[in-house]
């Protein structure tokens, strides 16, 4: 769970820097970005802290995961074979993360492991024929 106090206390970090950002110096647009930020921000926050979606939600992990290698597959932001590196150390932490699933997961409602499961064979097939 230390992970889980990290991810908060960063973004409370995080929170607090935009907020200190003085809105009257910013033309318009910016200002709007930053009170999206701001927002976004208390959204994760609740969710992460009051909502606990990673106590009720299986997909929080299998999904993670999967867009996970979904990004360095997708995105050429370097060559294919450091992509390739990349890709290799996110499926050798992969278990891992699917054991904190099994720990953290507390009661899940019905429909969220309905729709994980319901989700698993294009999961699997991803893994399988696009990944490789």
């Amino acid at each position: 769970k230390a992970w889980m106090q990290q991810y908060a206390k960063r973004l409370q970090q995080f929170e607090t820097r935009v907020e200190q950002v003085n809105p009257r110096k910013l033309d318009i647009m910016a200002q709007g970005d930053r009170e999206l930020i701001i927002n976004n921000i208390k959204s994760q926050l609740l969710s992460f802290n009051t909502i606990r979606f990673w106590q009720k939600n299986p997909d929080f992990y299998s999904g993670n995961i999967t867009y996970a290698a979904f990004v360095i597959i997708s995105r050429p932001f370097a060559p294919v074979n450091e992509r390739l590196k990349a890709l290799v150390a996110r499926e050798k932490l992969m278990p891992a993360i699917l054991d904190e699933a099994k720990k953290n997961l507390q009661n899940p409602p019905k429909i969220l492991t309905q729709v994980a499961l319901e989700q698993l064979p294009d999961i699997i097939d991803f893994f399988k024929k696009d990944v490789p």
